[in-house]
């Protein structure tokens, strides 16, 4: 089984009456490269930011070598 580095459960973001993030998972293991990509206001920097700790999501959890971050 591979060691999870990253992990990203049902993120949700809302800012006002703008959905940033709904629903996003994924998970990353140490051999893997991940994009993100997207059109401009799909959510990227939001997911970004989240991960790096300078947005609080309103919903999920983000693991960090199986640490939630958030």
């Amino acid at each position: 089984m591979k060691e999870k580095i990253l992990e990203v459960r049902d993120l949700h973001k809302k800012f006002e009456n703008v959905v940033a993030l709904e629903g996003v998972s994924f998970s990353m293991d140490k051999t893997e490269f991940v994009v993100v990509l997207g059109p401009s206001g799909s959510g990227k920097s939001t997911l970004l930011m989240s991960i790096a700790g300078f947005v609080k999501p309103d919903k999920g959890d983000i693991y960090l070598n199986n640490v939630r971050i958030n």
